[in-house]
């Protein structure tokens, strides 16, 4: 059976479609994020992936400026430090 509306309904559920993409994907909308907020985000995850590498070294733990063992305590403070105590300061 045929519809009343014809083409017409198949074009409305058409529009309908590109208007939900749109609303669900818009391409001129962009994000607003803080440039400040943007840079701590990016260092973290440098930092992140620098830890990550360490431990793939088997370095991971040791300090990258004297060689020395960082504490437990410390890393578990902060598991992305790079830094002993004393190089810290």
């Amino acid at each position: 059976m045929k519809s009343k509306f014809g083409s017409d309904t198949t074009s409305g559920i058409m529009k309908l479609g590109t208007l939900e993409d749109r609303i669900l994907r818009p391409k001129d909308v962009k994000p607003s994020v803080h440039p400040n907020t943007r840079v701590c985000v990016e260092t973290t995850l440098a930092s992140i992936e620098a830890a990550l590498l360490r431990l793939q070294k088997n370095t991971y733990g040791i300090c990258t400026q004297c060689g020395a063992k960082i504490s437990v305590e410390r890393l578990d403070d902060d598991p992305i430090q790079h830094l002993c105590d004393r190089c810290e300061e």
